[in-house]
């Protein structure tokens, strides 16, 4: 059944592209046109669509097929994040091949492709890969990445590309492990303590910036609810690193997993809220991106992929919800009258009718993540 839903999907993904690589043409045959990044990687895209497609109809295709596909899909990652403004303009002209085929290939992934495909070896090349296209676009004047080129020329752009590329590469390689089965414990430990210490290092140097040598300025800081439940991340983190370190554990889970969980929750209700007052998660500055989009989302993949099965209670979610309303009756009853703090980016609501919305999309968070800890398949 799988099977036969993958072939129908990549079928219709065959006929978006050619409609979308027609429409971009004007057309007409104008090859030359197709010269750019995103219509170019929309085409090898196709290309490798079309191949899976007629192998699955005798045989299961080759792994290296799906290796290519992996690459191909990073690449469409990078195509999304460059074209992140147009995610809701739907009748813009390019739309197929700026936003849809890249988000087709990203669910292609998700849903269609056999996890367990993947090697350490594959996250290498598919960061080394997106490397060399970000340098080749920052150091030649290539037409085929000229919209790289022009995103980039803010460096914090070409950083946010970067880590957004890393970030795509390393859930790929995550959920790869998570659902393929076969993998050692000591490689989902491997795994779990790498996704710990980049975490670690984004939010010290996001914290470096913002405060610098100064613990005054760092201490004042963490009146903003971003910046004091990251810093809560934070702590938790290098706690759970340091046991695994000193203790020489090969588990991946957490040694207190009720309270990362808590934490986790209580962050991912940064970028939600981002997204919808921004209208995009990637409009912001670089070390407010980091904290408030980047590291929430890594807290959650370590929670979904690396906490045991059965970790928490039902009751949990509830329990989440303490920190968040603590941090907004101090910060409206007692700080915003002397620091004016009712602004969402600095709490994630600045009224109670923000607060009650944010409470409960917290709870609906928190239930997702419990059904997910205690449905998942564990080894």
């Amino acid at each position: 059944m799988k099977k036969h839903i993958a072939l129908i999907y990549r079928l219709a993904f065959i006929l978006f592209a050619v409609w979308g690589l027609t429409e971009y043409m004007g057309y007409s045959w104008q090859p030359e046109r197709l010269l750019g990044f995103a219509p170019l990687t929309d085409l090898l895209c196709l290309i490798i669509i079309l191949i899976i497609f007629i192998l699955t109809l005798k045989k299961e295709p080759a792994k290296a097929f799906f290796e290519i596909k992996g690459a191909l899909t990073l690449l469409a990652f990078m195509v999304l994040i460059i074209n992140s403004h147009m995610f809701f303009r739907f009748f813009t002209g390019g739309y197929i091949t700026a936003v849809l085929l890249p988000f087709m290939m990203l669910l292609d992934f998700l849903f269609f492709d056999k996890k367990g495909n993947f090697s350490p070896r594959d996250l290498i090349i598919w960061l080394a890969l997106a490397a060399l296209v970000a340098a080749l676009a920052g150091l030649f004047d290539f037409p085929w990445l000229s919209d790289i080129s022009d995103f980039s020329k803010d460096k914090d752009n070409l950083i946010k590309l970067l880590l957004g590329t890393l970030s795509a590469a390393l859930l790929m390689y995550l959920l790869s492990c998570l659902f393929g089965g076969g993998v050692s414990k000591g490689t989902e430990a491997f795994n779990a303590m790498l996704l710990r210490l980049i975490f670690l290092i984004l939010e010290g140097w996001c914290y470096a910036k913002i405060a610098g040598a100064s613990l005054g300025t760092f201490i004042k800081s963490l009146k903003y609810y971003s910046l004091f439940i990251n810093f809560l991340c934070f702590l938790c983190i290098a706690v759970t690193v340091l046991y695994s370190t000193i203790t020489l554990s090969s588990k991946k889970s957490s040694v207190f997993p009720r309270i990362k969980v808590c934490l986790a929750a209580d962050a991912v209700l940064l970028p939600i809220f981002f997204g919808v007052y921004e209208g995009s998660i990637f409009g912001n500055g670089l070390v407010c991106w980091l904290l408030c989009i980047v590291c929430p989302l890594i807290m959650l993949a370590d929670c979904l992929f690396f906490d045991r099965k059965g970790a928490y209670r039902p009751l949990d979610p509830f329990l989440w919800l303490i920190i968040p309303t603590l941090h907004f009756l101090l910060t409206y009853f007692v700080l915003r009258p002397y620091f004016g703090l009712t602004t969402y980016y600095h709490v994630p609501y600045n009224a109670f009718a923000l607060f009650g919305t944010g409470m409960a999309v917290l709870l609906a968070i928190g239930y997702f993540i419990f059904i997910i800890n205690s449905f998942i398949k564990r080894k």
